[in-house]
């Protein structure tokens, strides 16, 4: 026995006895409780020590007393602390990054601390300093508490998610299941000295205990049901005692409970809310000191004791180390398998030759892993996460874990490495949401292993493109497909020549191995019934044989093959399999793998690490190796801004073009053969590049992310730096470079607006808006001081130009426009590009001299440049790049495999045909250079210059194609023998050069389009005498062989009657001999007369013809001509009879001179033969007699009977009358449009009468085009008669607009506001840029009556994270519930399912639970059709906000987390989604496999939780700013109403001004908002001009008097009278006044303080009242003035109020007139 040995057995057997039990050393109580660490003394719960104090927390707590060490869990940091019983230890963290750790556990003897993982579903141990931990269990749902019997070696544990308590072996073997009834909440667990377990259960709020020797079932101890409601977690024993923690709303507690029941007595209760785990502190509790490891310990690293004589030794799991083949002995393993537990999101690896007991140690933990492969020559793993979209690496000692991959890294399916030319090659798809529906994207690519020289290798032809494999040796990439064409195809290392490896009977391939001489696949056959097959075939498809050994296979992913063994991996066996192919036998490697994904085999050392081949010596970028068909090849890296040149060299193109494709600006070289696109620029998955520009003179690359609002740009050659050029933009469209004045022009589709900035600007100060309210802006162009721009508003889609200086502009384009998205100018032409209406439209500069070309030739087009002939335009519904040509209408494909290509870009591009060109037929200039064409009949050769001779095959196309008019007999075609040349071809029959086509001459013939001349007939065979023939007819008593050749035969049937107009084409077919009746052009086969006529075997036809056979399309009526001596005729009506009806009628008078004779002279009777008219008689007007009735007359009888036939028609030519038009109306309204209605006009007519239309119906809407006039509406009133005839009325409607104006709204800070009429109102539509949105969610200012609603002034306020964000995935399982039994059970498998995947956690934090989970049967409201029996899952996922639990006051950091939980969530959603249909989480219920519907995926809105004083959108979360208040009731940020204020943002209530004072409106965030009313004196002017005024009147008055008394003074009587009267009267008009009656004179102070404080004076009646009080007037100047003070930050002046005040006293003028 060793020393350390020795004294650990002494500690632990004397050290006790020689202890007496003092309580402050035996008998604490220590408690975790959550903040703190506490230790309470059992006897006297008054006596409590904070042992350790500040931290997150702490949840699990465990102790070894004989050595003064204390443990214990934090859940928040993810980490197991350190420190001793005493609390004398400083607290040292030995375990960092874990997921949630809760219990934890001491083994005293072997000093090993075990614990659970609540998050990553495991169980660890680790020595007493936390070195080489070791991960036991893994795959478990939640496991909670646990507790160990190290002398016996058992470890029992309580998982709360499968409500069950456990045991397992110290080295985690013999796992199995004690308890898994009357369990919800299973919490803490302990064991006593007589192996009896006693668990809490935290939600029945029960303590139940079982003897671990299986004698007795699970028993109750006690029901704490009534001492409270709430939680309860913890559970110690000591003795005879349990101690338990009680978890409460404001304090939490601890109680004791005999372990024979009875009643619990409180220890202590002023703990936090939510006291968690106890330890007893007591040296007898721990007595036992010996076990397997104390008895023999020979291992290396751990030993791990199972019983008390026996033990295991084990290997850290973080450590590239495993148990030897001594079993003792942990080793560096030379030969290994590394898989992926994709359910447990954990990278493991298993030993090949070490001990049989060894069990695989775990690499490295993620979220979901799937692909892996090995580096030998650094040490490191390589793996894909899917749940985060990254690829990731790991040494494979589990150190330096990082992530390599995360830009455009979508589903990494498979992964290969190329260790000799050090390259990663992987697999890659995914959706991308850039229209409403989502695009998928698909490709393989390539990156150096130090992160440089990245390219994609593949992207058309790829849907699910899943493993993959190299044959570095031979120049060989293999890989597999699903989806839509699954198979297994072969390429060069660059993803060149593509071919087939297999493709029949293959479903799902997923696994792919290669060996020198054979390639072998698993195909799962998931999405069938067929069994599971593994397969191989040569390395080039043939010999395809199936592997017939009795392999266990149910779902296998993956599979590798070294030293005649296969290895693979399988999703349903949750096992790692080997085999060996020679004898087919087989063994599970690993049980319990949960989603066993990616395998691979892989030795230390790892093979060659240098290179010998013919890429050694190679200094391209990238070099890729040949093959037998191929030499080594130099291609260039997609970021750098180069292309593969002719000299096999990557140098940088003079010519090229630029295309913004979603999250991509691709390059393509234009000078070069290639023509591959480079990806020079990558954003992330959310990104969404829709315009470009590019500045040649700086070589910056510039495009628009309608994302987020910016403008970015890079340096094109190191494009991997980007940089915000400008953030305030919103949905920028289109862009444009100004070089010669380096400004870049914009248009913005949601502001209305186009706008410009000098490209040097560093803060803004250059942007300018050049026009504002426009409709839908897209395309814009800079040239010779014009901007151009496109708007394709529906219905009004035009092309606009402006002229920079002036500002002037035209619609230059106003018709036939129906989606314009590009524009280009070249050569003085201007080009636009209409996405919908299919088409390119070239027009002088001026939209004079349109013509269109391609139309209908491709789909949605976006971006259009344009070079000489040569047109360059994208499709979205493509999804690629075109370059046609204006001359030869050829047009090619130049780049597709794109996602949504929009704006592209042209950079040099002229080229041109040199007389020294290397075509040797025809030379076409293309932009950088020229094409090689070839004449008919003759296609280019691989060298593409040189034209060989093909087929002469042509295919009918659109006649917009060929570049002139093809003849009437021709049609314009498609070569196939060169695709994309189109030409006129004369048809079968004809003969021509397409332009003149002639008939084929008699006894020739032409089959088809071709531009051969006409053949002769074959031997015995002719036309028959008839030219333009498709073929030849046998001769008589000929037939047809099969061979088409004519030989003898003899038909039996008589020549058939040939037809005048027509001709009979009559030959054998087959061994039937037939007629087919073929008229000429204008006549057709008569009704009753068949087309083909079948000579029967019994020598009669089937069918016959006459001359009348082939008939016109209407004979013509005619008169009989009579022959000599016959009847005749002598009056007959020459051709149709017209009568019309009168206008008060509908019925006319008839009549025709009709008068037949013999042959001698005499008349004779003649008979109108039918019932349908009489003459003379009556006819009424009808549609039959308006379209003519058809008499024919007889005369004569016998054989002697002549005819006399006409029409008679009856018509209406008098129009309606109109009895009612309705008058002239005058409608008054504030509005830009008004609804008006009117009485139906009506209408008479002497027949029929059609319709009455007015061309505005009733109740129409007008749209007012003036402010404050009158305007005119003429409203044409049309009566028809089913005649035709039409009568007309008018009447006009008036529309006075009578609108008051608003104050001018002042834009927010991060915001822009965009102002106009619409068909309603007038209104400002707020946009807040970058990460800023409308405070309130409101963004819609309209003004109504002078007045703006809402009353409040735009704000933008910015978005913050809450405390967490939820959502609830949706999907169903269909038409199951009646089958599945017992629902329970299933649903209980579908949890598991789900937590076994891993979905439920996500880093260090927990997204969803048990309780998370909402199973039901019913309906799915999605689907449309009743569906009671389906079974719905909705699963909540809630992102916590783990970073702070209160807001940040740092905005970029605060954005930066709120991007990171919504990424989380929209990950997790993904995975959730991807598991749902690629069926994942289909189960096995009764032997029977129940599948979720793949297409019933669904998920809700997020939800925010915000933190105080935050409104909740589906953004974020928003902060009420400042001016405002949260109303939690409304989750609304409120204005503060008048008379407050608020400076501070997300604050739940608004300050009061001080009292005296007032606000001028609402949402003041400033005190200074407050202000002072102006002083009385205010009114002094007015009283002034009263009493002036009053003066003037006396002294009036006194003139007047005078002037009386000068001409009646001789009148003094009168004079006497007149002057008492008017003493009178004035006495008794300041009597009335001295009455108090008097008016009240205008307070105006109080006047202005009623307006702003919505009339809050004592009386407002003493000013409303009074005409002089403009209110209106006061309000409009009083909001101009608000508008102002706001937008310049002043306060309003005393002065200032009483001078708008005193304005209000006028009634004369306009508010702007008395200011």
């Amino acid at each position: 026995m060793s020393a350390s040995s020795a004294m650990t057995t002494w500690i632990h057997l004397v050290l006790p006895l020689l202890l007496t039990c003092i309580h402050s050393v035996q008998c604490n109580l220590i408690v975790a409780n959550g903040t703190n660490i506490v230790k309470i003394d059992t006897s006297n719960s008054n006596i409590q020590t904070v042992l350790y104090d500040g931290l997150q927390r702490a949840v699990g707590v465990a102790v070894d007393v004989a050595e003064n060490k204390l443990f214990w869990t934090d859940v928040e940091t993810g980490s197991i602390y350190y420190g001793s019983v005493d609390g004398t230890q400083p607290a040292t963290v030995i375990v960092s990054g874990l997921g949630r750790p809760n219990g934890i556990a001491t083994d005293w003897i072997t000093n090993n601390i075990y614990w659970t993982d609540g998050l990553f579903g495991t169980i660890d141990v680790a020595k007493y300093d936390g070195s080489q931990r070791r991960t036991l269990l893994y795959g478990l749902s939640n496991p909670r508490s646990i507790t160990l019997d190290p002398v016996k070696g058992d470890m029992y544990w309580t998982d709360q998610y499968t409500e069950t308590v456990e045991r397992a072996k110290m080295d985690g073997e013999n796992p199995q299941s004690l308890v898994n009834t009357d369990l919800y909440w299973p919490n803490e667990i302990v064991i006593d000295s007589q192996g009896a377990l006693y668990w809490i259960d935290g939600y029945y709020r029960k303590i139940h205990k079982l003897l671990t020797s299986g004698s007795q079932p699970a028993s109750q101890v006690v029901d704490l049901s009534s001492l409270s409601t709430d939680a309860m977690f913890g559970l110690s024993l000591h003795g005879s005692t349990l101690y338990f923690t009680v978890w409460g709303d404001v304090a939490g507690s601890v109680y004791s409970v005999p372990t024979s029941g009875g009643t619990p007595s409180l220890l202590a209760d002023d703990f936090s809310d939510k006291p968690f785990g106890l330890a007893i502190s007591d040296p007898a509790v721990q007595s036992g000191t010996n076990n397997g490891c104390t008895v023999s310990n020979p291992c290396s690293h751990l030993c791990l004791p199972t019983g008390p004589t026996d033990r295991s030794c084990a290997c850290p799991s973080y450590d590239d180390m495993t148990l030897s083949s001594d079993g003792v002995t942990c080793t560096f393993a030379d030969e290994f398998l590394l898989y992926c537990a994709g359910g447990d999101g954990q990278i493991h690896m298993l030993a090949l030759d070490g001990h049989e007991s060894g069990r695989s140690i775990v690499v490295d933990q993620t979220a979901r892993c799937v692909a892996l492969d090995y580096d030998a020559p650094s040490g490191m793993i390589y793996y894909s996460d899917v749940a985060f979209r990254e690829i990731r690496r790991v040494d494979l000692n589990g150190e330096n874990s990082e992530t390599f991959l995360l830009k455009g890294i979508g589903i990494v399916d498979g992964l290969a490495i190329d260790q000799l030319h050090r390259r990663l090659y992987f697999t890659n798809w995914n959706f991308v949401y850039a229209t409403n529906t989502g695009e998928e994207w698909a490709r393989i690519e390539m990156i150096n292993l130090d992160g440089s020289n990245r390219r994609r290798i593949i992207e058309s032809g790829l849907y699910r493109p899943r493993a993959i494999n190299l044959d570095v040796q031979n120049g060989y990439m293999y890989y597999t497909d699903w989806n839509v064409h699954p198979g297994i195809f072969r390429t060069d290392l660059d993803g060149q020549n593509r071919l087939v490896i297999q493709s029949q009977n293959i479903e799902n391939p997923n696994g792919l191995a290669l060996t020198p001489s054979s390639i072998y696949w698993i195909d799962s056959h998931y999405n069938s019934d067929l069994d599971a097959v593994m397969e191989y075939s040569d390395l080039d498809g043939n010999n395809r044989q199936e592997v017939t050994y009795n392999f266990p296979m149910k779902v296998p992913f993956d599979m590798d093959i070294a030293n005649g063994k296969v290895y693979w991996s399988d999703w349903n066996e949750t096992a790692i399999f080997e085999g060996d192919l020679t004898t087919g036998n087989h063994r599970k490697l690993v049980g319990g793998v949960i989603d066993a994904m990616g395998i691979k085999y892989a030795t230390r050392s790892g093979g060659p690490t240098e290179p010998v081949d013919d890429c050694t010596a190679s200094s391209c970028p990238i070099c890729v190796v040949g093959n037998a068909e191929e030499n080594a090849k130099c291609v260039c890296p997609d970021k750098g801004g180069k292309v593969s040149g002719d000299n096999g060299q990557c140098t940088e193109p003079s010519s090229f073009l630029l295309v913004a494709d979603v999250m991509d600006i691709r390059m393509v070289g234009l000078e070069s053969s290639d023509r591959y696109g480079y990806a020079v620029v990558q954003a992330y998955e959310d990104d969404n590049i829709v315009a470009i520009a590019y500045d040649s003179t700086n070589r910056k690359l510039y495009w628009s992310n309608v994302h987020d609002g910016t403008i970015r740009r890079a340096d094109f050659f190191n494009s991997e730096d980007h940089e915000d050029f400008y953030n305030g933009a919103y949905v920028i469209d289109g862009m444009d470079i100004d070089e010669a004045n380096q400004m870049i022009y914009w248009t913005d589709y949601e502001l209305k607006t186009i706008e410009r900035m000098s490209l040097s600007d560093v803060d803004g100060s250059t942007h300018e808006v050049l026009k504002t309210n426009l409709t839908s802006p897209r395309a814009i162009v800079v040239h010779n001081g014009y901007v151009y721009w496109t708007d394709w508003t529906p219905g009004d889609a035009k092309v606009v130009r402006m002229n920079i200086n002036t500002k002037v502009e035209e619609e230059i384009i106003q018709s036939g426009l129906q989606t314009p998205n590009g524009l280009a100018i070249s050569n003085k032409k201007l080009y636009v590009i209409d996405g919908d209406g299919l088409k390119i439209i070239r027009t002088s500069l001026d939209g004079s001299n349109e013509e269109s070309f391609l139309t209908g030739r491709f789909n949605h087009g976006y971006g259009l440049q344009v070079v000489g002939d040569s047109l360059l335009f994208t499709s979205w519904d493509d999804n690629a790049v075109y370059l046609a040509n204006t001359q030869s209408k050829r047009v090619e494909k130049i780049l597709d495999g794109l996602i949504r290509p929009t704006e592209i870009i042209l950079i040099g591009g002229t080229g041109g045909c040199s007389p020294d060109n290397e075509c040797s037929d025809l030379c076409e200039e293309v932009p950088g250079g020229y094409h090689c064409l070839c004449n008919s009949s003759k296609k280019l050769d691989e060298d593409m210059k040189t034209c060989i001779t093909c087929s002469d095959t042509w295919l009918v196309t659109s006649p917009s194609l060929c570049r002139s008019q093809c003849h009437v007999n021709a049609d314009c075609t498609e070569d196939v023998c060169n695709p994309d040349q189109y030409r006129c071809v004369c048809k079968g029959g004809y003969q021509g050069d397409g332009s003149s086509c002639t008939e084929c001459p008699v006894n020739t013939f032409k089959e088809t389009h071709s531009t051969a001349n006409c053949q002769n007939c074959q031997a015995h065979s002719s036309t028959k005498g008839y030219t333009g023939r498709t073929q030849c007819t046998c001769d008589d008593t000929y037939i047809r062989d099969s061979d088409g050749t004519c030989v003898l035969g003899e038909p039996l049937c008589a020549d058939l009657t040939k037809p005048n107009h027509g001709d009979l084409l009559c030959g054998y077919e087959n061994t039937v001999y037939k007629c087919v009746l073929q008229c000429d052009v204008g006549y057709m086969p008569a009704p009753s007369q068949g087309t083909q006529f079948i000579c029967q075997s019994n020598g009669q036809w089937h069918g016959t013809t006459s001359p009348d056979s082939c008939v016109g399309p209407r004979s013509p009526i005619t008169t009989t001509t009579p022959s000599p001596g016959r009847p005749v005729f002598t009056q007959c009506p020459d051709g149709d009879l017209t009568f019309n009806v009168p206008p008060d009628g509908d019925t006319v008078d008839i009549d025709a001179d009709i008068r037949a004779e013999d042959g001698n002279g005499n008349v004779i009777p003649h008979e109108i033969v039918g019932d349908n008219v009489q003459i003379p008689g009556t006819l009424q007007f009808s549609d039959q007699t308006k379209a003519g009735i058809h008499v024919r007359v007889k005369a004569g009888d016998g054989e002697d009977v002549v005819w006399c036939e006409f029409l008679v028609k009856v018509r209406d030519p008098h129009p309606p009358t109109i009895t009612y038009c309705p008058p002239e109306q005058t409608v008054t309204t504030s509005q830009t449009k008004v609804r008006v209605y009117w009485d139906e006009p009506r209408a008479t007519d002497n027949t029929e009468l059609d319709s009455i239309i007015t061309d505005r119906e009733s109740g129409s809407e007008f749209i007012v085009t003036v402010t404050n006039g009158v305007e005119t509406h003429t409203v044409t009133v049309t009566a028809s008669d089913t005649s035709g005839g039409k009568a007309t009325c008018s009447f006009d409607i008036k529309i006075t607009h009578n609108q008051e104006e608003c104050s001018t709204l002042s834009a927010p800070d991060y915001g822009a506001l965009t102002c106009g009429p619409t068909d309603t109102v007038y209104q400002c539509a707020l946009h807040c840029r970058g990460r800023r949105v409308p405070t309130g969610e409101v963004d819609l200012f309209q003004c109504i009556d002078g007045s703006w609603n809402p009353d409040s002034q735009p704000s933008c306020s910015r978005l913050a994270p809450g405390s967490d964000i939820s959502a609830f995935a949706r999907f169903m399982y269909e038409d199951i519930c009646d089958v599945l039994g017992d629902l329970q059970e299933f649903i209980d498998n579908l949890q598991a399912r789900i937590m076994d995947h891993g979905l439920c956690r996500l880093r260090n934090s927990q997204v969803c639970t048990a309780d998370s989970f909402n199973v039901r049967c019913g309906k799915n409201g999605r689907r449309k059709r009743q569906a009671e029996n389906d079974l719905i899952v909705e699963l909540e996922i809630k992102i916590s906000n783990d970073v702070n639990d209160s807001p940040i006051e740092d905005e970029e950091e605060s954005f930066d987390l709120l991007e990171t939980m919504q990424r989380d969530m929209n990950n997790t959603m993904d995975t959730i989604e991807y598991l749902v249909k690629n069926g994942s989480l289909d189960l096995e219920i009764n032997g029977e496999v129940i599948q979720s519907d793949p297409n019933s995926f669904d998920v809700t809105e997020p939800v925010w939780t915000c933190f105080e004083g935050h409104m909740t959108t589906t953004d974020g979360c928003v902060p009420c700013p400042a001016g405002s208040y949260y109303d939690q009731s409304m989750n609304e940020c409120i204005f503060c109403p008048e008379n407050e204020y608020q400076t501070e943002e997300a604050q739940l209530e608004c300050d009061r001004c001080e009292d005296g004072t007032f606000t001028e409106g609402i949402g003041n965030y400033r005190e200074s908002h407050c202000l002072t009313p102006p002083p009385e004196t205010g009114a002094f002017p007015l009283v002034i001009v009263i009493v002036v005024v009053a003066v003037v009147v006396v002294l009036l008055l006194i003139i007047i008097v005078v002037v009386v008394v000068m001409v009646k003074r001789n009148k003094k009587e009168a004079k006497s009278k007149k002057d008492t009267e008017y003493a009178r009267n004035n006495e008794g008009f300041y009597d009335e006044i001295d009455d108090g009656k008097k008016p009240k004179r205008l307070n105006t102070v109080k006047v202005g303080k009623a307006m702003y404080d919505g009339g809050e004076c004592e009386n407002p009646n003493d000013y409303t009242s009074l005409e002089d009080v403009k209110i209106s007037e006061y309000e409009t100047l009083k909001r101009k003035d608000d508008n102002v003070a706001r937008s310049e930050d002043i306060e309003f002046k005393h002065n200032d109020l009483a001078a708008a005040n005193t304005f209000t006293g006028s009634t004369n003028g306009t508010a702007e007139e008395k200011v």
